[in-house]
């Protein structure tokens, strides 16, 4: 097998492949958070999620990234499954060229796929800054 095959077959290994880390709140408490990744029409979202419960998804503003969050998802991760999702265009997740990418819809339609990612027909939004001009615009149209 060659060298640049086995290298493409360990990148899609490492592309697959659930990571999991430990956060900690302003208060030393801490939980498990596993990074997972959901297909919205092509588009791929990640996300950072830990706990039980009724579903929470906090949506971070336009620059922020997932791990703003980590104070919040720690404490609400004792009575709910929290997500923090990094919009298209951030972190990890796909970044599509062009502005017709990035409008409310596309990003209310990532939102609605990590919702059926998970089973729920619906869930808790808390968005931040443009999160929660997202966050509105999910609650006007689904």
């Amino acid at each position: 097998m060659s060298t640049m095959c086995v290298l493409t077959l360990l990148c899609l290994a490492i592309q697959t492949v659930s990571a999991s880390v430990t956060i900690r709140d302003w208060r030393g408490a801490s939980v498990a958070v596993e990074e997972g990744v959901v297909d919205s029409d092509g588009v791929r979202v990640v996300y950072h999620t830990a706990g039980e419960g009724p579903l929470v998804i906090f949506v971070h503003s336009i620059t922020g990234p997932w791990f703003d969050w980590r104070h919040q998802m720690v404490a609400l991760s004792e009575g709910y499954r929290v997500v923090a999702m990094s919009t298209r265009g951030t972190d990890k997740s796909d970044k599509p060229e062009g502005v017709e990418h990035y409008t409310m819809a596309k990003i209310s339609s990532d939102i609605d796929a990590i919702i059926t990612h998970f089973g729920e027909d619906r869930a808790i939004l808390i968005g931040q800054d443009s999160g929660g001009f997202y966050a509105w615009h999910f609650a006007m149209t689904y």
